[in-house]
């Protein structure tokens, strides 16, 4: 990452060794085990974008391979590119991908209330074809809730 000072705070760029590609670092929209996530922006990829950014090669290295697997699914969140990088002088590793801007199926629920229980229905059994994705190749997914599970593209509170 180079630090650039713009009107009283600090732009990150982290750029792809592979592609050459630059993503602006924009807003920390989480940080834990894994390392952080960030709000990006790119002059090649349109839309809302997030970056995960680990020191954790292990980590990165199966995110990616899933990410692979279940790529193309409606139903799954777009990985535009996966890279090592240089932050300072230590290698780290980048996930860019669609960005989750409606949050969790909990955040959508505690927003928006209950859903009915046909759109209960429908929802799990669309996120169901995805999970079968990733289990017909051989990986499996050990922590589905709806935590974990996000939203992207348009949202429509009655289903």
């Amino acid at each position: 990452m180079r630090p650039r000072k713009r009107r009283g705070f600090v732009k990150r760029t982290i750029t792809s060794l592979e592609t050459g590609t630059k993503y602006q670092l924009e807003e920390l929209l989480g940080k834990g085990g894994y390392g952080s996530v960030w709000k990006c922006a790119c002059r090649n990829i349109p839309g809302p974008l997030c970056l995960k950014l680990t020191r954790h090669q292990g980590s990165w290295h199966r995110e990616a391979y899933m990410a692979a697997l279940v790529g193309g699914h409606p139903r799954v969140v777009e990985i535009y590119e996966t890279f090592p990088t240089m932050v300072g002088r230590r290698v780290s590793y980048a996930v860019v991908m669609e960005l989750a801007e409606h949050g969790t199926v909990a955040d959508i629920v505690e927003r928006d209330g209950a859903w009915a229980e046909a759109r209960a229905v429908s929802e799990i059994i669309k996120l169901l074809g995805a999970i079968d994705r990733l289990h017909s190749s051989g990986a499996l997914h050990r922590d589905i809730t709806p935590f974990n599970v996000f939203a992207c593209g348009k949202t429509d509170p009655k289903g």
